[in-house]
């Protein structure tokens, strides 16, 4: 190991500058390879104190170590966007890299695949022809030219007990399962008889709570709590993930305020409207739901009835689970409904059901909390 007496600068024939480490000799201790203009991202980072961030654009005629003159062309082990300095001045006159040899050669004309420094966010080029060109991405950076910014769920991976991430470049979101709860699903939670949704989570439970009976009339029983206009509240269709349009359904939506019971069977389509009361008040509201074919009612906090029924009485064929706060994919599964419900579901009852116990009864869920919780689910920055 040598040490650092004093360094020497000078330039352009000027008066020469000498500075020594306070303190006396420094040890130096050198374990990288000699890079000249700049230095291979991928591989080697500039402590931050030297306060220099980019690589030397311009061009080095001669360079010359403790009084050797190095071939700088010759010498080198490698390189990457570096053009021979007469190709400056010259239409005719360019190079052509061998990332094998790191040697540089003439083109015939006058140019290379990294003439145009097609690599973006820091990425290295490396000639292959003199239009051809291979980038060296860093910092998780992809594509061709490193223009694909990496995903924060891929770099990070930071959603636990099995939740899923959403992400982006700048932040992610963990979709949480029904037991769990926080930032990255690393929180335990128990959801009892009632359960907070964001608009983009659900609960799903089995089909056999909701038989549908043609002979029994079938009644739905729920107080909810929201201070979003829209938004699914509960629904049975068909299978999760399959196109529900045209198929057998019933289910309960908040649109614009008040709210929509609605039920398919065959081609005959239901809605019954309560426009008596809106409900995106925040308060509390008791909403009770009756069907016997193709007869049904919607009943708001015990003194406001609606409703409605179709011209055949026939009963629908529903073969999918039942969802509460939303579904896997509202749009495709209900054909008409976009967003998840917003707020506290307080109770839910089917038939003559006692109030469901929310938690131990579904049998999957995502992004429910209970509705004490004061946690926020947001993207992470």
């Amino acid at each position: 190991m040598k040490s650092l007496t004093e360094v020497r600068l000078m330039v352009t024939g000027g008066n020469m500058v000498v500075e020594k480490p306070l303190g006396g000799p420094l040890p130096l201790s050198l374990h990288t390879p000699l890079f000249l203009g700049g230095i291979n991202k991928a591989e080697i980072s500039v402590n931050p104190g030297v306060g220099v961030s980019s690589g030397f654009n311009g061009c080095i005629g001669e360079f010359n170590i403790v009084g050797v003159d190095l071939k700088i062309i010759e010498s080198a082990i490698g390189s990457a966007n570096v053009l021979d300095c007469s190709s400056l001045n010259s239409d005719n006159n360019d190079l052509s890299n061998d990332i094998n040899s790191g040697r540089t050669q003439n083109s015939h004309d006058g140019r290379t695949g990294c003439s145009s420094n097609p690599c973006w966010n820091d990425g290295q080029c490396h000639p292959l022809s003199p239009t051809d060109y291979k980038c060296s991405c860093v910092n998780g950076y992809s594509g061709r030219d490193c223009e694909i910014a990496p995903n924060q769920c891929d770099q990070l991976r930071p959603c636990e007990n099995g939740g899923t991430c959403e992400g982006t470049t700048t932040g992610y979101r963990c979709i949480c399962p029904v037991d769990y709860q926080g930032t990255n699903c690393e929180s335990r939670q128990h959801i009892g008889n009632e359960a907070h949704f964001e608009g983009n989570g659900y609960l799903e439970f089995d089909k056999s709570l909701l038989p549908h009976n043609p002979e029994v009339e079938e009644m739905i029983a729920l107080q909810f709590s929201t201070n979003s206009s829209n938004g699914l509240i509960f629904w049975q269709g068909q299978t999760a993930n399959e196109d529900g349009r045209g198929r057998d359904n019933i289910g309960l939506a908040v649109v614009d305020g008040y709210l929509i019971f609605t039920f398919t069977a065959g081609s005959e389509h239901v809605d019954i409207i309560n426009e008596h009361v809106r409900v995106d008040d925040g308060k509390l509201h008791t909403i009770i739901l009756k069907r016997h074919r193709n007869i049904g009612s919607i009943e708001v906090d015990n003194d406001y009835m609606e409703r409605g029924q179709g011209e055949y009485r026939r009963e629908i064929d529903v073969q999918g689970n039942l969802y509460l706060g939303g579904t896997p994919n509202i749009s495709l599964m209900t054909g008409r409904f976009h967003q998840g419900f917003v707020g506290c579901i307080h109770a839910f009852e089917l038939q003559n059901s006692h109030t469901l116990e929310l938690g131990s009864k579904a049998i999957s869920g995502i992004n429910v909390k209970p509705c004490s919780s004061s946690y926020e689910e947001e993207i992470v920055h």
